[in-house]
């Protein structure tokens, strides 16, 4: 079993799944139960394989970044800057590293 810290959105893929069904069914739900019970279902079955991997990586982006000890605001930075590699290089994070510890 796996335990994420709370609060943090960004560490754990299943609140970014969760987040997109949620959007998908205030869009299509008019506030009956039957068309709740359908609609969710139809949400979670129309979120791709692709989509959930790629809020998967998004999360082992952070996760890494996280390790290396990088503040939230330079974390977010970061994954944003370099989410088509698959990690953040090295000497870009000891760049940031060393600007904050100069402030």
């Amino acid at each position: 079993m796996y335990f994420y810290p709370k609060f943090h959105y960004e560490l754990n893929f299943i609140e970014m799944y969760w987040e997109t069904a949620k959007r998908y069914i205030c869009k299509y739900y008019d506030y009956t139960w039957n068309r709740l019970q359908k609609t969710v279902s139809e949400t979670l079955d129309s979120i791709s394989l692709i989509t959930i991997r790629q809020f998967a990586q998004k999360s082992w982006r952070y996760m890494n970044i996280y390790r290396k000890e990088i503040t939230e605001k330079f974390a977010i930075f970061a994954e944003k800057k370099y989410k088509l590699h698959k990690r953040v290089p090295d000497n870009v994070l000891n760049q940031i590293i060393l600007e904050n510890d100069n402030k």
